[in-house]
């Protein structure tokens, strides 16, 4: 997968809304997933332009990110990750132990029931199957 096809996908994944609002967590958000931190000045409307260097922010964060995990997985399951990190943050994917573990000596199987047993994979449905899917077989499904 490439670069340009990974933020297309998490663009897909994560919508884009020029409102902010509250995400399934309650925390303000808006453009494309981009949590909002200080909440004294939460920008009610954002440009499409704008909306986008907050992805670019959040994307370069979420790759810095997974290099920071000492991951070396193929492109297809590192996307997976990435989406992951993009959506969650650093600190709640370090909480998959089991997860990252399995991936570290490249047991995808055990990689993939990891991750569809957590409460992303309850909250997330489809898009945490999608992620699995990649982990587990290092393909993409045809609908991303």
């Amino acid at each position: 997968m490439t670069d340009a096809e990974l933020q297309k996908s998490i663009k897909k994944e994560e919508g884009l809304r020029l409102r902010s609002y509250k995400d399934i967590n309650g925390n303000y958000t808006i453009g494309y997933g981009h949590l909002i931190t200080n909440l004294n000045s939460i920008p009610m409307v954002i440009s499409i332009n704008r909306a986008e260097e907050l992805f670019q922010e959040d994307y370069k964060q979420a790759c810095s990110d997974y290099e920071k995990l000492n991951l070396s997985l193929d492109p297809v399951r590192r996307s997976a990750i990435v989406d992951m990190l993009f959506n969650m943050g650093l600190t709640r994917v370090l909480k998959f132990k089991n997860l990252l573990a399995a991936l570290r000596v490249n047991n995808f199987q055990e990689a993939e029931e990891e991750l569809k047993d957590s409460k992303y994979a309850r909250t997330l449905k489809k898009r945490s199957n999608r992620n699995a899917y990649k982990i587990r077989t290092g393909n993409v499904l045809l609908e991303d």
